[in-house]
């Protein structure tokens, strides 16, 4: 049996999620500023639980971003120190797609928008389609001004059955006027949990896209390195 440990501190949320083959167990708390001291007991604490320790573990996933740049940071130094101890490789998810697929594992929608405020005026979103259980990106995950929101990709304007998510929706005044007609808006607070991350990781872990500890890295969609934004 795969036994996968998740991880995301992307939002306010601090959760952690194991996976021991049959069973998911998880702890999930909204403590915004105390992840670094919260998570490495939350760790220790599901493990002790399943009796298990780091070495038996087959990949570490994680919510790689984008999302708050401490928690995106204090994740990936934590994931890589028990990688690394332990010689095991991980599994960079993204906190967008393990939002989206929240959604779907709560309400079962299979379209999905998710929409996060990226301070700076911007916003990080992406749409999602659900298939065979799992939510799948359509073209890319983008980092845009709220009035550029769907510009460049076009998923909403010939489309409707999309539910969106996420408090990037609080800026849904400025978004193109085509955007919204095709979204109904869940109003519930949702934040990233490990448990999605779980799902998402272990079609990655058996399709043979672990990465070694090194390689675990946030992905803040901003810098050199950073995906296109819209217009460029």
């Amino acid at each position: 049996m795969t036994k996968l440990l998740a991880i995301d501190t992307s939002g306010e949320a601090c959760s952690v999620a194991l996976s021991t083959g049959g069973e998911v167990l998880e702890q999930f708390e909204v403590i915004p500023r105390m992840h670094a001291r919260k998570l490495l007991p939350m760790v220790q604490s599901l493990l002790a639980d399943a009796e298990l320790s780091v070495n038996s573990l087959d990949a570490i996933a994680f919510g790689r971003g984008p999302g708050s740049f401490t928690g995106l940071r204090i994740c990936a130094g934590v994931v890589q120190g028990l990688a690394f101890a332990a010689d095991i490789p991980t599994l960079p998810i993204s906190s967008l797609a393990a939002l989206a697929q929240g959604v779907y594992r709560r309400h079962g929608h299979d379209q999905i928008l998710t929409v996060l405020d990226a301070r700076m005026a911007e916003l990080y979103w992406a749409g999602y389609q659900v298939v065979d259980g799992r939510v799948l990106l359509i073209g890319e995950e983008q980092l845009t001004v709220p009035a550029e929101l769907d510009r460049s990709q076009s998923l909403l304007k010939t489309e409707s059955g999309w539910v969106g998510i996420g408090d990037g929706l609080k800026f849904a005044a400025e978004f193109p006027g085509h955007v919204l007609p095709a979204v109904t808006v869940l109003d519930e607070a949702f934040h990233v949990q490990a448990q999605d991350i779980i799902t998402l990781a272990q079609y990655d872990y058996q399709t043979g896209l672990q990465v070694p500890a090194e390689q675990a890295l946030p992905v803040y969609l901003r810098g050199k390195n950073a995906w296109r934004k819209v217009g460029e």
